[in-house]
């Protein structure tokens, strides 16, 4: 159970440090969320699902990757 604590305070950093637009917010003592810009943490998502499969292959049932992909250019990257 610390270990995962160690883990999730380590992303709390990593979001701040790199200005992510979203942060890990704890809601309860079973619920993690992330709040923040919307678009954003989609597209983290994405990117995290992609760097999980190594890109190998969709995991997605619900949207295709060209779609995630043509979404990309409606994210706010003003910040």
């Amino acid at each position: 159970e610390s270990y995962v604590y160690k883990l999730i305070n380590k992303l709390k950093q990593f979001f701040k440090q790199v200005d992510a637009g979203f942060q890990l917010e704890k809601k309860s003592e079973a619920i993690m969320q992330l709040e923040g810009c919307e678009s954003t943490i989609r597209l983290f998502h994405y990117l995290s699902v992609v760097a999980a499969t190594k890109g190998n292959h969709w995991l997605v049932n619900t949207i295709t990757e060209k779609e995630i992909i043509n979404t990309r250019q409606y994210a706010p990257t003003n910040r």
